[in-house]
């Protein structure tokens, strides 16, 4: 479902466990690419499929994001059969809705997310 500058997502899949997870449904306020910020977690849609991952770093047209529960990156060129929507700003779990636009608690995040590759590394060998 979408209105002018906001769209709503069902989430599924477990690449952003534990802040995201199958069945949450998320809010993704319409934004251009300069308007987020490292620690967000951004919508992308990248050809057949829209992403929601945490935004790593960016620069005009490149973005690297990386789910909060693996340890792969994604590397996308925004209009290269990617189009950047915009960032999470509500996540409703349960009927209880989580403010995901906590720039502090995103960081926080995003760090711990970083340190956990080592991790999860070698739980998937």
């Amino acid at each position: 479902m979408a209105t002018n500058n906001y769209t709503l997502i069902k989430a599924a899949g477990s690449s952003m466990r534990p802040s995201i997870i199958t069945g949450d449904c998320v809010v993704v306020k319409r934004c251009s690419l300069d308007e987020s910020r490292i620690g967000d977690i951004i919508a992308v849609n990248n050809g057949n499929s829209l992403c929601i991952h945490r935004l790593v770093w960016k620069n005009h047209t490149k973005l690297v994001i990386k789910g909060d529960s693996i340890s792969s990156f994604g590397i996308l060129t925004i209009g290269q059969d990617n189009d950047f929507i915009g960032r999470v700003i509500n996540i409703t779990r349960n009927n209880k809705v989580i403010a995901a636009e906590r720039q502090c608690g995103n960081i926080i995040r995003l760090f711990i997310s970083l340190c956990l590759i080592p991790w999860q590394i070698v739980r998937r060998h």
